[in-house]
């Protein structure tokens, strides 16, 4: 026969008995479907404790949650100060380009549309040459007859030995 003991704090109300009445069924149906046990034979006992009833670090835990929910919100208020430093900064430096530095760009990027239309521009007449040699070598077929030539009478080939 499993024994389960639950221990919850008591805090704020909680657990109340729909959730401990979620928990005891919950725990039943895992035990009896991983041990393959009777849930009829399953005990779950909730034992509810009070937050002052225990410690941590030689500290009520009340205390210690009390320490950490400060130290959060402490870290908290630091970490918005520096996004809002960065941004802020980043605002400046923004502001702070001269006329030269947007010039600059401007130029480059005519610069690179320039490259890309000059590259378009040697692709088209890549295509336009390669059309001309096709019709070139087809008008030299045409004017040419291809023609076999006799072969010399003197010279013997491998049908003419055996």
């Amino acid at each position: 026969m499993p024994y389960i003991n639950i221990k919850v704090t008591k805090e704020n109300g909680e657990p109340t008995a729909e959730q401990k009445a979620k928990l005891i069924e919950g725990v039943t149906n895992l035990v009896s479907e991983i041990l393959g046990r009777n849930k009829a034979s399953t005990v779950v006992v909730i034992d509810e404790v009070e937050m002052d009833s225990y410690g941590l670090g030689g500290k009520s835990i009340t205390k210690v949650r009390q320490e950490q929910a400060k130290l959060a919100k402490k870290e908290t208020k630091q970490e918005k100060a520096k996004i809002a430093k960065k941004e802020k900064e980043t605002k400046q430096e923004k502001s702070q380009k001269t006329p030269k530095q947007e010039k600059l760009n401007q130029i480059k990027k005519q610069e690179k549309l320039g490259s890309s239309e000059s590259k378009n521009q040697k692709l088209k007449d890549k295509e336009l040459k390669t059309k001309e040699l096709i019709q070139d070598s087809k008008t030299k077929n045409r004017k040419t007859k291809i023609t076999k030539e006799p072969k010399p009478k003197n010279i013997k080939t491998k049908k003419d030995k055996k």
